[in-house]
């Protein structure tokens, strides 16, 4: 996230939100590669004693893998190395993995974008000590943004809920 709110505030949160999503996809790719081949034996050791969190994974993975990772990386309750890897070990081919990485970062990778952009104007303002320079439209919408992403899974959960209670 320092990296992504840095581009922001180098390049704007256009120009930072596409150089970020590039970058973080081809890094993503290049761990979920090497957890494929390379290192697929340190990893699994590690991954070990998270055995019922992968098993759980993998069954849904297992029943729609592009759906299931797209979740994964959208929602910010999933470590981003942890989705790097355990797509891996699960054997998800490599191009679904990667358009749903590409997919799957760019809400969050333009909201950090936009909070970049908007310190930017705050420090060219001068406006750092006062509250009166966090007004910017940029900050807002990406505070706003922020926090719509930490509530999703408190939002997923009860729609899932009041489903599962008012079906018929």
């Amino acid at each position: 996230w320092l990296l992504t709110v840095s581009g922001g505030y180098v390049f704007g949160w256009k120009i930072g939100c596409f150089l970020t999503v590039i970058a973080a996809t081809i890094g993503a790719c290049i761990i979920f590669l090497m957890a494929k081949s390379l290192l697929r034996g340190f990893f699994s050791k590690k991954i070990i004693n998270k055995k019922s969190i992968l098993q759980r994974i993998e069954y849904g993975i297992n029943n729609n893998a592009f759906y299931y990772l797209l979740f994964m990386r959208l929602m910010p309750i999933f470590p981003f190395v942890f989705v790097n890897i355990a797509p891996a070990l699960l054997g998800i081919r490599f191009k679904i993995y990667a358009v749903t990485t590409l997919i799957g970062i760019i809400p969050g990778t333009a909201v950090y974008s936009l909070l970049g952009e908007g310190a930017s104007e705050v420090f060219i303002s001068g406006n750092v000590l006062s509250l009166n320079g966090y007004d910017s439209i940029k900050i807002i919408i990406g505070l706003s943004g922020l926090s719509l992403l930490s509530l999703s899974p408190l939002i997923i959960k009860n729609i899932k809920f009041y489903k599962k209670n008012n079906k018929g």
